[in-house]
């Protein structure tokens, strides 16, 4: 190739490109704006979707935990009666309350998130266990009664 075949009115291909982008040094306010106008309109969009899916997840964990609380209890009770070791429904109860499913290896205290109340009940010569497990999940009092979710009563 020849040196004229490079030139194009004296100058070299791509040398007056150069200068213009040298001189534009960053985004104009206008174009700042309308991209933070656009990342605005996604998080709206999407803020709520994800705070759905986490109460979700917060709900049906603490569903889990209220039924396993209520499958423990059961299983304690059940083995205390073949044992014999508790033969009082009081007793029962307090032994429940007072730890009796982590003292016991029933349950580890890791899984304890909640408040949970026990209290073993007679009827007709059987025994019964209720568990009460409360939960708070996005500042609102969830009410678990063996294992399943009270919903709320409006007067």
């Amino acid at each position: 190739m020849t040196k004229k075949q490079h030139l194009v009115n004296g100058k070299r291909k791509g040398e007056d490109l150069l200068p213009k982008l040298l001189k534009r040094r960053g985004f104009t306010l206008v174009e700042l704006i309308v991209v933070l106008a656009i990342l605005g309109i996604i998080a709206a969009l999407v803020v709520p979707s994800v705070t759905g899916y986490i109460r979700t997840a917060q709900e049906k964990t603490h569903q889990a935990n209220a039924q396993m609380f209520y499958t423990a209890a059961q299983l304690y009770l059940t083995e205390q009666e073949v044992n014999s070791a508790q033969s009082n429904n009081e007793a029962l109860s307090k032994a429940l309350n007072e730890g009796a499913l982590i003292s016991e290896g029933y349950i580890t205290d890791k899984e304890i998130d909640a408040d949970i109340s026990f209290a073993v009940v007679s009827t007709a010569g059987r025994r019964y266990v209720n568990v009460t497990y409360t939960a708070y999940i996005s500042g609102e009092v969830v009410v678990y009664i063996n294992g399943q979710r009270q919903e709320d009563k409006q007067p």
